[in-house]
């Protein structure tokens, strides 16, 4: 059985988690990219969206607009209340896996629109038992025309000989308007996977998206890791990188000025030496909401 460990929550701590964005913003409207977790590692289910509702009870609505094959969700809540959607019937409509829209490698229409008369907080859970985490939503905190992708570069993202599908880390972008453009300033030494044609490196601008839409950018395998199997790879991984190294930290992404939502996930992730591997992850908030020093 794999466990969380004390070190794996203190290095998610110093990952993402800035001390305002640990809980969900409570908020009408919210956009969410829910990431691709390896089925291999103890299931991808049950997966879940809960809300709370504040002094006034709430109307609530939860749809793809890109997806008409997503089901859309209408309930309502009393005021101080509590609700748990259980969307794991939905999980390969939900989860942002890798696809290739409109030609454009990464592009998908997963993006998740929530939509509430009145106040609320959502969070998203995978609620497995051995690789589980919550993605607190931000709702307008969480969106922004300006982010910086950041990841940790020490643990490998785990697989075993068995599995079909190992894991992996990515940043997944929600888009939220027509006709939005993204520009990828990727650091040297990293490069972003791109189907059959030779990885995304320097600046890259791709588009168009729409409202609805999803990118997901994974790492393309560059280096290789000190651990048996050597390479930490198989015929099967679809060319993502999934050592420390690989993992796309620095990267920044600018919009046309449309706003997004940027999901960072980090599947499985483990240690050089010791048995525990889990997912770690969170949605980010935009340069403007980060502040100065």
């Amino acid at each position: 059985m794999v466990r969380k460990s004390g070190a794996v929550l203190t290095i998610l701590a110093g990952m993402w988690f800035h001390p305002l964005d640990v809980l969900a913003q409570t908020d009408r409207e919210f956009w969410f990219v829910a990431p691709d977790i390896t089925k291999y590692h103890n299931g991808e289910t049950p997966i879940f969206f809960y809300f709370t509702t504040t002094d006034l009870p709430a109307n609530i609505k939860v749809d793809m607009p890109a997806n008409p094959s997503f089901p859309v969700f209408n309930f309502s809540m009393p005021a101080h209340a509590s609700y748990k959607l259980d969307v794991s019937a939905y999980v390969a409509l939900v989860e942002n896996r890798y696809d290739y829209k409109d030609g454009i490698p990464g592009k998908s229409n997963k993006a998740i629109h929530i939509v509430s008369d009145n106040l609320v907080t959502v969070y998203y859970e995978c609620s497995m038992q051995n690789n589980p985490d919550i993605f607190a939503l931000k709702g307008k905190n969480a969106l922004g025309t300006e982010f910086f992708v950041s990841f940790q570069e020490r643990m490998f993202n785990m697989s075993q000989s068995s599995w079909q599908e190992p894991a992996y880390s990515a940043f997944e972008i929600a888009f939220t308007e027509d006709n939005t453009y993204i520009t990828l300033e990727i650091p040297p030494g990293k490069q972003i996977y791109n189907g059959s044609n030779p990885p995304l490196t320097g600046t890259v601008v791709l588009g168009p998206f729409h409202r609805g839409e999803s990118y997901s950018g994974a790492p393309a395998i560059r280096k290789y890791a000190p651990y048996i199997p050597k390479t930490g790879y198989y015929s099967w991984d679809k060319y993502f990188g999934r050592v420390g190294a690989d993992h796309l930290n620095g990267v920044r992404i600018t919009t046309n000025g449309k706003k997004i939502a940027v999901t960072l996930k980090d599947d499985s992730m483990k240690a050089l030496v010791g048995g525990c591997y889990d997912l770690a992850g969170d949605q980010t908030v935009p340069v403007n909401i980060v502040g100065k020093t």
